[in-house]
């Protein structure tokens, strides 16, 4: 039994630093992306091209959505009554008045 104990623990802290380590991987791949935006911002001269840089950035996170929104429609999670069920939602935050 003690060695079964052993084996588990072994198994345990590899994948625990296995995790630790694709977190690692990650924060390194967003710290390089984040570098390579700012030498691309750090080229920026005129109000123009941050219009155009604004519009690129608009137009992909509109399509990741659409995106999401086609792959939501198709496993079913939404369909047509579910967006008219949105249409008569109330989504007003709540005001508490001081008294």
């Amino acid at each position: 039994m003690h060695k079964y104990l052993h084996i588990c623990k072994k198994s345990s802290n590899f994948a625990a630093q296995n995790v630790e380590n694709k977190v690692m991987e990650r924060e390194m791949t967003l710290h390089q992306a984040k570098m390579n935006l700012l030498r691309v911002v750090d080229r920026i001269k005129t109000v123009d091209e941050v219009q155009a840089i604004q519009k690129v950035l608009a137009n992909y996170y509109a399509q990741k959505v659409n995106d999401e929104m086609d792959r939501l429609w198709d496993n079913g999670t939404i369909n047509e009554q579910i967006i008219e069920q949105w249409g008569q939602e109330h989504m007003r935050t709540p005001y508490r008045y001081a008294q």
